[in-house]
């Protein structure tokens, strides 16, 4: 008796909870990337050139909607993250181009995420060692990288999610069923949330499938079989069902625009294409499961095999509760594994799988084991070796991450004391987004004679300014970067005669500066 006091007392969700959310998040979030130095690790080749486009509208006296609408527009021509943009643009006239203020904005956005997420799980009834663990598979392990690279759709696509489950979770909790003060919000992030980023939009069905599930099966015990159940499913859908209808027209606006707009076939890990084999969008899933994603479905299967073991500890009356929500959470993982399977899922690609995953293996598999002590314990140990399998690669990528930064920063420094604001660079990696982001840092740092190659022809693209007129021409080429692995294939480019012997190399990382002598 006593102990069932206890446990009901530990289940009820109290202010402490919040500073505990809150605090578990800052000590496990900003401690990693505090740990790693990913917060000071400054420029990155990476998208962050956005930024410095973004700051010079902003010195030009460009309107922030003309800047939003122009990114948004030229974003439509392949990808559709609407709102990723929204905020990247608004956020850049805020901050600018400071790299320590976006890392510490991405910090403390997956504060949020995790004490959102523990609190899910505690208005949804689990002690608070269960709520940390199911925020901790979601947010720690390869998928990680969000949270120490600012220029990503996943931390603010997640934290929506989370913002929307947490409410979920509440209406639930305080049974807030028809109370627009929870729904308008909930409809509002999942809305948001799809605009963010395509596989956001593919998840959307999640969350009125989650609410209307919860609101389901409150109440089932041994006596609410038969006239209980008899039409309380189409009741529930009349209720509630402006909420329900406004998130999948949301969704299937998002997926027209994708569909008619956008197109499927312009990203290379997602996506479908007509010239793609269906052997290799199969292997993409076995690589996404048994390669990328390995701990998590060895922990999986190990967990499966427990719940099948045991199947005794279900009650009669919620085998199709629980049956139910693994449909929806299957589907989902599912669903998300068809999208990105001409690549496989790798690091951030995993959201929104993870979420689906993290409800399915966390928390409905402890709720399986919950009344047995001994075995919900077992049940516990396997989910820290799944975290004890994965959080360590994440603490190594980020430091990695932390590292290529100070790699960048010296690549940069070298350039700037080998040349003059008179002498012209050439950036030869052969990727547009290195050449570019070269280039525009160069540029805001006086060095505006950078060359690259663009559809074959060496020319100044000047992110910032008008172009430069006139062709390359490497007898007067002061600094030319590129791969270190392709110092041979680079020198090859220029006029005959001109080897190795002519330059001054210096490697930083990957990434080499030849300074002619």
């Amino acid at each position: 008796m006593n102990r069932g006091k206890t446990v009901a007392r530990e289940k009820k969700v109290v202010w402490q909870d919040a500073v505990i959310a809150v605090a578990l998040g800052t000590l496990i979030i900003v401690g990693i990337l505090g740990v790693a130095r990913t917060i000071w690790s400054g420029y990155h080749f990476l998208d962050d050139h956005e930024l410095i486009r973004i700051e010079q509208s902003a010195k030009q006296g460009q309107p922030l909607f003309t800047t939003m609408r122009t990114w948004i527009h030229n974003d439509l021509t392949w990808r559709f993250r609407p709102f990723y943009w929204v905020e990247r643009v608004t956020a850049g006239y805020l901050f600018g181009s400071n790299l320590t203020a976006w890392n510490i904005w991405t910090a403390v956005k997956g504060v949020l995420a995790f004490a959102l997420l523990y609190l899910t799980a505690r208005f949804l009834k689990y002690g608070r060692g269960i709520s940390t663990l199911f925020a901790m598979v979601i947010m720690l392990g390869v998928q990680f990288t969000p949270w120490y690279r600012s220029a990503n759709q996943e931390n603010t696509g997640l934290l929506l999610c989370a913002g929307a489950l947490c409410l979920i979770a509440a209406w639930y909790d305080r049974k807030a069923y028809k109370k627009s003060a929870y729904n308008i919000p909930i409809i509002i992030l999942v809305v948001l949330a799809g605009l963010e980023k395509e596989s956001f939009t593919l998840f959307m069905p999640v969350f009125p499938a989650l609410k209307l599930w919860l609101e389901y099966w409150d109440g089932c015990d041994a006596s609410w079989e038969g006239t209980h159940r008899k039409g309380r499913f189409r009741r529930l859908l009349k209720e509630n069902g402006i909420t329900y209808v406004l998130i999948l027209l949301a969704m299937l606006v998002n997926v027209c625009m994708i569909l008619f707009k956008v197109g499927v076939d312009h990203v290379s890990y997602a996506g479908f294409h007509k010239d793609t084999g269906l052997g290799q969008y199969f292997q993409g899933i076995r690589t996404s499961l048994l390669q990328n994603m390995k701990w998590n479905t060895i922990t999986a299967g190990l967990l499966l095999f427990m719940v099948l073991l045991c199947y005794q500890l279900i009650e009669r009356y919620n085998i199709r509760k629980y049956l139910s929500l693994c449909v929806l959470m299957l589907g989902a993982m599912c669903v998300q594994l068809a999208a990105h399977a001409r690549s496989g899922m790798w690091e951030r690609y995993l959201f929104p799988y993870v979420i689906a995953y993290a409800f399915l293996f966390v928390l409905l598999g402890y709720r399986i084991f919950e009344k047995d002590r001994f075995r919900s314990k077992i049940y516990v140990i396997v989910l820290l070796l799944l975290l004890a399998n994965t959080v360590p690669g994440s603490v190594r990528a980020a430091r990695d991450y932390a590292k290529t930064g100070e790699w960048v920063a010296e690549y940069f420094n070298c350039i700037l004391d080998n040349t003059t604001s008179a002498d012209r660079i050439v950036s030869a990696f052969g990727d547009e987004e290195l050449d570019m982001a070269t280039e525009c840092w160069l540029e805001v740092h006086d060095r505006t004679q950078v060359f690259s190659n663009i559809n074959g022809e060496w020319k100044n693209t000047m992110q910032l300014e008008d172009s430069l007129q006139g062709d390359c021409s490497w007898e007067n080429v002061k600094v030319v970067t590129c791969y270190g692995y392709a110092q041979v294939y680079t020198l090859s480019l220029m006029e005959d005669g001109v080897g190795a012997d002519d330059f001054d190399t210096y490697t930083f990382g990957d990434y080499m500066v030849m300074v002619r002598k």
